[in-house]
């Protein structure tokens, strides 16, 4: 399935977890009074099916960049984003039983990087004083 629209405006990102189950997401430009919000897209597909419909995950106030996605050996996958109206370091948890859930703030910041390896996801971003930040979390 391909997935063709003129509003998809960057970061394109994708996971795929070890079963196979796989991941993607991008910003749309979404044109809003006078100017325009870059909500985060996605669409997942389970091994041995199709694709979901497109969903977005986030609201119209937010302006995504920075998209970063990485599968876990638990069968999950992060995605780290960075909202640049509020200059925040996002993140959420996508299961095939659970959907996206866990949505949070990690911390203020941008230039991200993200990583999984086991259960474990590590995340690294510039924060204040241009200083690197680094945080760690365990999938369950």
């Amino acid at each position: 399935m391909a997935l063709t629209d003129s509003a998809l405006a960057g970061y394109p990102t994708l996971a795929v977890m070890p079963s196979g189950d796989a991941m993607v997401a991008w910003t749309t430009a979404v044109f809003t009074g006078g100017s325009y919000a870059y909500p985060i897209g996605s669409m997942v597909r389970p091994v041995g099916s199709n694709w979901s419909a497109a969903v977005q995950l986030t609201s119209n106030d937010e302006h995504g960049s920075e998209l970063r996605a990485a599968a876990s050996s638990e069968g999950e996958c992060v995605l780290t984003w960075v909202d640049a109206n509020s200059g925040t370091l996002k993140a959420s948890v996508w299961g095939l039983k659970e959907g996206w859930y866990d949505f949070a703030t990690i911390a203020f910041g941008s230039d991200t990087a993200l990583a999984l390896g086991g259960n474990t996801a590590l995340a690294i971003w510039i924060g204040g004083e241009f200083q690197a930040h680094v945080s760690t979390m365990t999938m369950d």
